[in-house]
């Protein structure tokens, strides 16, 4: 379905060509009025014709008027949070439950269905062929990228795809680190609805309360580091010290992403991290649920009422 505008203006005359309504109804005011028709173009214009017989003033050829049709914004959802707060998890749920013709775990990257598009993001790996983005749902060799560093590592984003999506369909959606926020707010803002998601492990009066009592630093990265710990055993992992290392510097940096998720539009406090055993039932009820409608909220609506403000999150 398409949307159209019909806009009217003039002034300040009458239209002379002896009309009534014009004469009477125009000669003394300012005409400056805006109409918006969702259908056919065919549609709009009856639409427009109606308009000009049932306002008086428009019975004639009078003034100034037009019919565009308009174009609604593409909207972007940027996904953040800390490892292990379940950001994958909430996603797959969400494209089970609410598009389940997308919905693929094995390739759900890769589908190129309806109005929603997932785009990923890769990681860098630097070889003597020069730099080459590796993703577990594919690969990119563009040129044009965006490459931040996620604790330690080298990531991308390939932007001409990112572009495409955002063209192609009216939902885009990237689970992106937060330090690539800033590029994306300033590259998108203007041009689509940018739906900035955060993740949070607490909610806003947790961390502020953890904060004023100064712990807010120990107690978050011990509460991840269970979550991915648990996550590292579900999954069958053998626990090196490299393994140790990597979950408690993802752990470590929580407390880095908490504290800049007042930068996004809103914030869904998720209690039900990856280790929490309700994400494994075939059917999704309490806080899971939710989170997960939440999510879906935000996609199709650009907002939820489950979700907090990201201002609320100023410490």
């Amino acid at each position: 379905m398409s949307k159209f505008k019909i806009r009217f203006s003039g002034g300040n005359h009458g239209c002379g060509c002896g009309c009534d309504d014009n004469d009477l109804n125009i000669a003394d005011q300012n005409v400056n009025e805006e109409f918006h028709f969702s259908g056919t173009k065919e549609g709009a214009e009856k639409e427009l014709n109606r308009l000009r017989v049932i306002h008086g003033k428009y019975g004639c050829d009078w003034g100034d008027w037009y019919l565009s049709e308009e174009k609604d914004k593409s909207r972007l959802v940027i996904i953040s949070g800390p490892s292990g707060v379940g950001k994958g998890m909430i996603v797959d749920w969400m494209l089970k439950t609410h598009f389940p013709e997308f919905y693929d775990k094995n390739d759900r990257y890769r589908k190129d269905k309806s109005d929603l598009c997932i785009v990923p993001v890769y990681k860098v790996e630097k070889g003597a062929g020069g730099n080459a983005g590796q993703s577990v749902y594919g690969r990119s060799n563009s040129k044009n990228t965006h490459q931040f560093n996620c604790r330690g590592k080298d990531q991308e984003i390939d932007l001409d795809e990112l572009d495409k999506a955002i063209e192609d369909h009216q939902i885009t959606v990237i689970e992106a680190y937060y330090k690539a926020f800033d590029f994306l707010k300033k590259r998108y803002s203007d041009s689509t609805d940018f739906a900035s998601t955060f993740v949070s492990p607490l909610n806003a009066k947790e961390i502020k309360k953890l904060n004023h009592q100064g712990i807010l630093e120990q107690y978050l990265p011990d509460l991840m580091l269970d979550s991915l710990v648990r996550r590292a055993e579900r999954d069958g992992k053998a626990f090196t010290r490299t393994l140790i290392r990597e979950l408690e510097q993802r752990a470590e940096d929580s407390v880095n992403e908490v504290k800049i998720a007042h930068n996004y539009r809103q914030v869904i406090p998720n209690h039900c991290y990856e280790s929490d055993s309700r994400w494994r039932f075939s059917v999704l009820n309490g806080e899971p649920l939710a989170v997960v409608n939440s999510l879906k909220d935000i996609l199709t609506n650009s907002r939820s009422d489950y979700a907090c403000n990201g201002i609320e999150f100023i410490l």
